[in-house]
């Protein structure tokens, strides 16, 4: 009930849409029914959070935002106004990253994602630290300078302000370094899961007893 809008792998593909906010929130919404503490959900968080600021994904900090505030406000509040929220989400989506469009003029992606196998934990975990510092600084390139498949790691992006994603669809988007906006939403990540991690024993009481994948609490929402 509760993972209703999970895509399966979703994680992996980075043309994701507005889905992509129910994802997360529902994401979240599974540790707090199942998960008696908030262990380790600071430091996932934070994993994720800069693997998508590595990849210039800000819509997708934003709608994961987005869904920490929703999740935050308990659940008298979670389960309104579904399709209102699906149509934010796809706000949010289209006026931080713009439509798709074919590829079918382009050159195939010049760049093949890395072997993890041939590059060492520390190696990447070192590389990681110092993608996060370019992405919090500097300004970006005005023309792309990689063409990659949306399937290939953050390794591939990493110190790269300005690149053409393709999918498996045929389309391509564009993604663009913006420092002062990864910051603002980095730094509204931070904030959001200190409070959630804070809130945690409480919330999940809430949640729990709320009866989230009840037949009443769904059929409500898809009545609505």
């Amino acid at each position: 009930g509760t993972a209703v809008w999970h895509p399966a792998w979703h994680l992996k593909d980075q043309t994701r849409n507005w889905v992509e906010y129910f994802a997360e929130r529902n994401r979240f919404l599974t540790g707090l029914l199942y998960k008696d503490g908030a262990s380790g959900i600071f430091e996932a968080s934070l994993r994720d959070e800069s693997n998508l600021g590595l990849r210039m994904e800000y819509a997708s900090m934003a709608l994961k935002n987005l869904a920490l505030k929703d999740l935050l406000s308990g659940p008298s509040l979670f389960l309104k106004g579904q399709e209102e929220k699906k149509k934010r989400a796809e706000k949010i989506r289209l006026s931080m990253e713009g439509r798709p469009f074919p590829a079918s003029s382009l050159p195939l992606p010049s760049v093949q994602a890395p072997d993890p196998q041939a590059t060492s934990r520390a190696k990447r975990a070192a590389k990681a630290a110092l993608g996060l510092i370019y992405c919090a600084v500097g300004s970006s390139s005005q023309n792309p300078e990689r063409e990659v498949s949306s399937t290939d790691s953050w390794l591939s992006l990493a110190f790269c302000s300005n690149a053409q994603v393709y999918d498996e669809s045929g389309l391509v988007k564009s993604v663009k370094k913006n420092a002062p906006l990864f910051r603002k939403l980095y730094k509204e990540n931070l904030a959001l899961t200190a409070e959630l991690i804070k809130r945690w024993k409480d919330l999940s009481k809430a949640y729990r007893e709320a009866d989230m994948a009840s037949i009443k609490n769904w059929e409500a929402i898809f009545r609505s």
